[in-house]
């Protein structure tokens, strides 16, 4: 195999974990699910499906070792698995019937960011403030979660101890977040 295919396998190989497990990492902030659950999910598919197909990405790793390959095939496969667990999941949401949940708030609080500005070439340096802002709620369950809110909803709720969320059961049975 031509040094140039592996470079090009290679590289698609690591384009595609960081689109699905970025994909996944957005979905995972509005499930109530614990995340070890869909990862688990996903990694013992990944397995199997390197038992059912072992020499998959030998043309990325350019080698017969079965521990590299392996190795590879989970690292890619299991956030292939993973993002495509949270789309599932998401499916025909809108005409799922929705449940509003009583929660109590745990704390309010707000982080600074800062974002980058380039001064030169290869050159970069701390910017301009800006400020997040987070809800903690309980759930009757005992349940917590951490909510990112616009500075509106954070005003509104820094005064208050208990809201309404409106939670939707997915297709693969996963509670998410619809709203504050």
């Amino acid at each position: 195999m031509s040094k140039n295919k592996n470079t090009i396998a290679l590289m698609a190989a690591v384009l595609v974990a960081m689109v699905t497990y970025g994909t996944a990492a957005v979905m995972f902030n509005n499930l109530l699910t614990p995340w070890w659950m869909p990862t688990g999910w996903a990694f013992s598919l990944s397995v199997l499906s390197f038992v059912l197909m072992p020499g998959l990405f030998r043309i990325v790793t350019d080698s017969g070792n079965r521990w590299i390959n392996g190795a590879v095939h989970s690292a890619v496969i299991t956030g292939v698995f993973l993002c495509s667990i949270t789309l599932i999941n998401r499916i025909g949401i809108d005409s799922r019937p929705n449940e509003t949940v009583e929660t109590q708030i745990v704390r309010t609080y707000q982080t600074t960011h800062y974002t980058t500005r380039r001064i030169s070439r290869n050159t970069y340096v701390k910017g301009s403030p800006y400020q997040m802002y987070h809800v903690v709620v309980q759930f009757p369950g005992g349940k917590e979660k951490n909510i990112t809110v616009s500075r509106s909803t954070y005003t509104r709720l820094s005064r208050k101890r208990h809201i309404e969320v409106t939670l939707i059961r997915g297709l693969l049975g996963m509670e998410i977040i619809k709203g504050i």
